[in-house]
């Protein structure tokens, strides 16, 4: 029971890495930032609230830096789920103890 825990560990590195990458080239092109802002339905609130030159900054300024410390945050915790149990062993057997109980 316990060794199933780390199986979430393969998909969150994929996607923290995916998601890591992706924000980083929107991030140094500006004009897929704003071919981005244009054509993403999460976008549309931001271009309807703010208009579309304020919407580029805000994702530019704020956004997709929140996504790469988001994306960051998932690499770790993929990583913690794959290592966990050989580098900090009673750390991880009381977080699988308090996830099972």
């Amino acid at each position: 029971m316990i060794d199933n825990i780390n199986l979430p560990a393969i998909p969150l590195l994929i996607f923290g890495v995916v998601f890591f990458f992706r924000n980083a080239r929107l991030l140094r092109n500006p004009e897929r930032i704003n071919d981005y802002v244009l054509n993403s339905p999460k976008a549309h609130f931001l271009r309807s609230k703010f208009g579309h030159e304020r919407a580029v900054v805000l994702t530019q300024k704020w956004f997709l830096p929140l996504g790469l410390i988001a994306s960051d945050i998932i690499i770790i915790a993929g990583l913690f789920f794959l290592f966990g149990p050989f580098l900090f062993p009673e750390i991880y057997l009381r977080l699988v103890r308090s996830l099972v109980s």
